[in-house]
């Protein structure tokens, strides 16, 4: 004898619309259960209802008015056994089913990795603002950490305090301005007879 059984796909049942599944419904011999899309978990204590995951929680990230704050967090965590999640070096930004890291002012994403940032070198015309000093006769420009600075050659110093340092830019904003251009530095007793 032999039993014929009419296999039912509770997943494609136009009753039950996807099995009753908010996201993903996985057919299974005589039954069915949800699963949920990348980004997103099972309510907890639903077995059909989806939310999304805030990856830049699961990073440790403090909240913040648009970014979460990743400075400072020395964490590589992992979400219930699964594989461990990259942290955003700087900013990182949730998104409906998924994130997005940024870095702060003067750095930039590195090429294909989306988490970590490297400073932007502006002398050499990287990033949005490039040299702010090629138009400052006397100066060279002087990259740093996070930010740019211009100098006065030798024998010139800023035009209102002195010194070698002209002016500090970060993000194209002036930060620090010791004048607006670089003069020549008059030594007593030169051009007297």
């Amino acid at each position: 004898m032999r039993c014929e059984t009419n296999a039912i796909d509770e997943c494609m049942d136009e009753e039950s619309e996807n099995g009753g599944c908010h996201q993903v419904c996985v057919n299974t011999p005589g039954s069915h259960h949800c699963e949920c899309s990348d980004g997103y978990r099972l309510i907890s204590g639903s077995e059909s209802q989806c939310e999304d995951i805030d990856e830049c929680a699961l990073q440790g990230c403090a909240p913040g008015s648009l970014a979460r704050d990743c400075r400072g967090v020395n964490v590589t965590v992992s979400e219930e056994g699964d594989s461990e999640i990259n942290r955003c070096e700087h900013l990182c930004t949730n998104f409906e089913g998924t994130f997005q890291c940024s870095c702060d002012p003067g750095f930039s994403l590195k090429g294909v990795d989306a988490y970590s940032c490297h400073d932007l070198n502006e002398c050499m015309d990287e990033g949005v603002w490039g040299d702010p000093c090629i138009e400052i006769p006397h100066s060279k420009c002087d990259n740093l950490f996070g930010s740019v600075r211009c100098l006065c050659d030798p024998g010139y110093e800023a035009s209102d305090a002195g010194g070698e340092v002209l002016l500090v830019v970060r993000d194209g904003d002036v930060i620090g301005q010791n004048g607006t251009n670089c003069s020549e530095i008059n030594e007593p007793g030169q051009g007297q007879p």
